[in-house]
């Protein structure tokens, strides 16, 4: 695969959630383990044939951290050798799917930037968004112990 050698970012559309919400406009399906399976498998592919290094990588959705923890560390496995020296390698997550072995994969092959998807911290306005009503202040500080920079 020829790739540009000035691109020095590089991002990855994770196109599942476990629940599609009402508002967003992004390219996504629901989440399921076996088309997921065949997405990340191809995803990699892909990415064993880049051989450069990124200053930035961004993996976004859809939500990525909806994956499987197995699916999931595959696909920050294979980024993370795609990492420059000094990177930012970011991930897009949902509060309700940053479950503590995913956020200690983050953590394990650099993600070193967490952008959560805080809609709201208002429990009725989550409701009427088809989002999950949990403890959103609960995970962003469990968040902080393995990513420093949240947004």
């Amino acid at each position: 695969m020829k790739t540009n050698p000035n691109i020095k970012s590089l991002y990855i559309h994770v196109p599942y959630c476990k629940r599609i919400c009402n508002y967003c406009d992004f390219c996504k399906k629901s989440y399921d383990f076996s088309e997921s399976l065949l997405f990340v498998l191809d995803l990699i592919k892909d990415l064993k044939q880049i051989m450069k290094k990124y200053e930035t990588i961004y993996i976004g959705g859809g939500t990525p951290t909806c994956l499987d923890e197995k699916l999931l560390e595959l696909l920050l496995k294979s980024c993370s050798n795609l990492l420059a020296e000094n990177y930012e390698f970011t991930i897009e997550a949902n509060p309700e799917n940053l479950t503590e072995n995913k956020l200690k994969l983050l953590k394990k092959y650099g993600v070193n930037r967490l952008s959560i998807g805080v809609q709201t911290f208002n429990k009725n306005i989550l409701e009427k968004l088809n989002r999950e009503v949990i403890d959103i202040e609960k995970i962003i500080e469990n968040a902080h112990k393995y990513v420093k920079n949240l947004n």
